[in-house]
């Protein structure tokens, strides 16, 4: 491990989705038994069709949000793969954090300067500042809906661990590279735009 870093990186793949997937199938397999009881029995038992229901809701409730989540780290893996950073830069991804949850992508350049890179599978966002900018910063989808789960304080947390500078990338969106009041550098794009935000690229540079 980098002596400068503070995070405990570790090989181990950190994989949130496995609990949601092992939830996920604890209740919808006895639902679904349930409602195949109902289904097979006369009279029917209400209370067995809805406690049926309710565990299988609940289950694919979890299900879904497991699959989210996988394909999310799909988007995220494909994504480090595709970079080809400069001859002495440091890339660390999954990189553990000694306080728990990981860096999605740990990035050290020649001259020591750290930067800490979670990645979304957002499609699109818009930053927007309130109150004349002296208001806290909002993140909205292209429609101007709130997103229902800001990226910012994790981006945030994950940064002041490792002494870095919070980078948000969105590989999957398309706009303006921007950086928020709260020291976040947001961007929207390939590699190429992320390689220039940290400085591994110059606007010139054609790889």
């Amino acid at each position: 491990m980098d002596k400068h870093s503070d995070g405990d990186h570790h090989n181990k793949a950190f994989a949130p989705w496995a609990r949601d997937f092992k939830v996920g199938t604890i209740f919808s397999v006895p639902g679904a038994l349930l409602l195949a009881y109902c289904y097979s029995h006369r009279p029917l038992s209400i209370e067995a069709l809805l406690a049926g229901l309710g565990l299988l809701g609940i289950g694919t409730l979890m299900l879904k949000q497991g699959y989210l989540r996988w394909s999310g780290k799909q988007i995220e893996q494909s994504s480090i793969k595709s970079l080809k950073l400069p001859a002495h830069w440091t890339s660390k991804p999954n990189f553990m954090l000694s306080t728990g949850g990981d860096i999605d992508l740990y990035l050290e350049s020649p001259d020591g300067e750290r930067f800490a890179v979670e990645i979304k599978t957002i499609q699109g966002l818009e930053v927007k500042h309130t109150w004349m900018g002296f208001g806290k910063t909002e993140l909205l989808t292209p429609g101007g809906k709130k997103l229902k789960e800001d990226p910012i304080p994790q981006t945030l947390r994950n940064a002041e661990a490792v002494s870095a500078t919070p980078v948000l990338w969105l590989p999957k969106a398309s706009g303006k590279t921007v950086k928020t009041k709260s020291g976040v550098i947001i961007v929207q794009g390939n590699r190429k735009r992320l390689l220039k935000a940290v400085g591994a690229k110059s606007g010139w540079s054609l790889w």
